[in-house]
């Protein structure tokens, strides 16, 4: 089926008059669908394509149970449907399942301080370092003021707080 442009090009050569075999030697378009062309009194509407039948119809049931039921692990999904026969992929089974999530919304809720009065604090495992001839954990602590977001980061190779034994930066 002809389609946009072509559609148009076509219909406005049919106005100029030019024969249905001219316009199919300048379009390479078949004659028949020239004069279907001609005939047609409006645009063609758009068709929608009909819908094939996925190897997982038979379980989507199933699926939407236990996808109330809390249930939305793919993986876990997969090997209760292989039991009962479903020879799909996890592919098509991840797609049907997205549909199925609740969508989380992404709140975020600044508040201000005054200089001072807050700050956050964290720790963080940053892989391992010889330290005094021994393989040890290297952990990164983080704080970030409230007010200014100013940060300060230490490395060290314990996360007691009584502990002074550092290696880096300061």
């Amino acid at each position: 089926m002809i389609q946009g442009e072509a559609w148009y090009m076509i219909r406005q050569l049919l106005r100029e008059g030019v024969s249905v075999s001219e316009i199919a030697r300048r379009t390479g378009c078949d004659r028949k669908t020239i004069r279907k062309i001609r005939e047609a009194a409006s645009h063609p509407a758009r068709q929608e394509r009909r819908k094939r039948a996925s190897k997982l119809d038979p379980y989507k049931p199933y699926l939407r149970r236990r996808a109330a039921a809390g249930v939305l692990n793919a993986v876990k999904l997969l090997g209760e449907l292989r039991r009962q026969g479903y020879v799909g992929g996890i592919t098509v089974l991840r797609e049907f399942l997205h549909d199925l999530r609740p969508a989380v919304p992404i709140v975020t809720e600044r508040f201000e301080t005054s200089p001072g009065q807050q700050a956050q604090v964290d720790w963080a495992v940053c892989g391992r370092i010889w330290h005094r001839d021994r393989l040890r954990t290297l952990s990164s602590f983080t704080m970030t003021l409230g007010y200014s977001r100013r940060q300060y980061l230490e490395f060290t190779v314990s996360q007691d707080p009584r502990s002074k034994v550092l290696v880096g930066f300061r």
